[in-house]
């Protein structure tokens, strides 16, 4: 239905809500974006974007879309995947899949020189979101996990390493009347809160999760309303239609459109892998990536 730049342009767009910053990410003129976004509203006989001064807000349809778009994105990024398995398998190859938040550039050149001098092993570092990381892993599209505990079900039969931890916050939409420097989060603790259900998990099961985490923070919800995928979360929270608990992310806290709370907690950042497949080396390797990592003092800011 759209040309990849069109995909690419509206994909940014959502997540920076400035069509400038978009315009400086693609190297075009802000017309140039301004244009696509219009094309692209003309096909669908809809306003995917609410334009306020220098800011895009998404329109309800502008979620839907965004929504269709990542889940398109994420099952083309699978397919390619297991083809890049087919041909990695033979050489000898460790997949490592990474929530967003973990740092994996040039500080972990010896994690990945150490695996290949000491196991002739080549080390593969994929970023996916946190509900799907887990999923991979059952699958053995994915060799080990680093996650959050807090998006983890039913690891008994997994190997695990805690890695260290960070910190948690409330994100707020800067909108919202409350959302001021002197707040803290808990002025915030009895609005909607919006999360991400995971894959598989019942509304129940979601519900009981939720409850679970929040009770640890005295949070009181007047309402729990699950979302697809973070990103969805996410782009409510900037609409003001709830807020949400995170763990420190560069990605969404260097943006005017939110506010963000500490709520003075911490979540364990663990390493998860398959009990029995190549699970001495690869429990190794992991400690090694504490190592590297920084244990309980590591910094998880990308």
């Amino acid at each position: 239905m759209f040309s990849e730049k069109q995909t690419q342009y509206f994909i940014y767009l959502c997540s920076s809500g400035s069509f400038s910053r978009t315009a400086e990410k693609y190297k075009v003129s802000r017309q140039v974006i301004s244009k696509s976004i219009a094309s692209m509203e003309e096909q669908l006989g809809l306003r995917l974007f609410d334009r306020r001064g220098r800011q895009a807000l998404l329109t309800r349809a502008g979620v839907m879309l965004h929504e269709f778009l990542i889940d398109e994105k994420v099952r083309f990024d699978i397919l390619k995947e297991q083809f890049d398995n087919l041909m990695s398998r033979d050489a000898g190859s460790l997949i490592i899949g990474f929530h967003d938040f973990m740092p994996v550039g040039t500080d972990m050149q010896g994690f990945l020189q150490s695996a290949n001098q000491k196991y002739g092993v080549t080390i593969e570092l994929k970023r996916y979101p946190p509900a799907t990381l887990y999923k991979r892993l059952v699958s053995k599209r994915l060799d080990m996990i680093v996650v959050s505990e807090r998006y983890l079900i039913n690891i008994e039969q997994f190997s695990v390493l805690r890695l260290g931890e960070r910190s948690t916050f409330l994100i707020v939409s800067a909108r919202h009347p409350k959302a001021s420097p002197d707040a803290t989060w808990a002025d915030f603790k009895n609005e909607p809160l919006i999360a991400e259900i995971l894959d598989g998990e019942t509304k129940a099961e979601f519900v009981t999760r939720i409850q679970k985490e929040i009770s640890a923070y005295g949070f009181m919800p007047v309402e729990i309303i699950d979302e697809p995928n973070w990103d969805s979360a996410y782009m409510n929270v900037r609409m003001g239609r709830g807020v949400m608990i995170s763990g420190e992310s560069s990605r969404f806290f260097n943006t005017n459109t939110t506010h963000v709370y500490d709520t003075g907690s911490k979540e364990a950042i663990l390493c998860i892998w398959r009990k029995g497949e190549h699970e001495k080396n690869i429990a190794e390797l992991a400690r090694f990536l504490k190592k590297v990592t920084g244990g309980d003092a590591v910094d998880f800011r990308e």
